[in-house]
């Protein structure tokens, strides 16, 4: 597959992800039911029947999507660009997301132990970004240093 039709099939995939995002979240014009719209602060969105569940259902769609691009491509090449863990790492924020709202729904306190979760979970991914590029950099200074330069 060339470059051009690669970037063009994640333009589209990352777009048609976009939409239904919006829509599970923003309910336009109650679409998928009616629903009530809470407010935090700044924030505001709308809540209505079955919206927690659709939104994990999507994250794990998206989660499972790009660990299963990841699997391929370590597949067939034998390396994993970092960029292509991150569809899995935002699914699981999606479905972190439908926690929160399956939780205001029932109760506040899972936002503080969401919120707990995701600031442990930062450190781990830049940790682990970080060693990948320790890696690479190890690997290029081998390469380099076999090489005579």
């Amino acid at each position: 597959m060339s470059d051009g039709a690669r970037l063009g099939l994640w333009l589209y995939t990352g777009a048609v992800v976009l939409i239904l995002l919006y829509m599970v979240l923003d309910n336009p014009g109650n679409a998928f039911g009616n629903g009530r719209n809470i407010n935090l602060g700044w924030l505001q969105f709308q809540i209505y029947p079955g919206q927690a569940t659709a939104l994990q259902l999507f994250g794990t769609f998206i989660a499972a999507m790009g660990v299963m691009v990841s699997l391929v491509e370590r597949r067939l090449t034998n390396y994993v660009p970092l960029v292509l863990s991150i569809p899995a790492m935002f699914g699981a924020v999606v479905v972190m997301v439908g926690l929160v709202i399956q939780g205001i729904a029932e109760n506040y306190l899972i936002l503080f132990v969401l919120g707990l979760l995701l600031v442990c979970l930062i450190p781990i991914w830049i940790m682990v970004a970080a060693l990948a590029g320790l890696k690479r950099a190890y690997a290029w200074l081998k390469s380099r240093i076999k090489s005579g330069d």
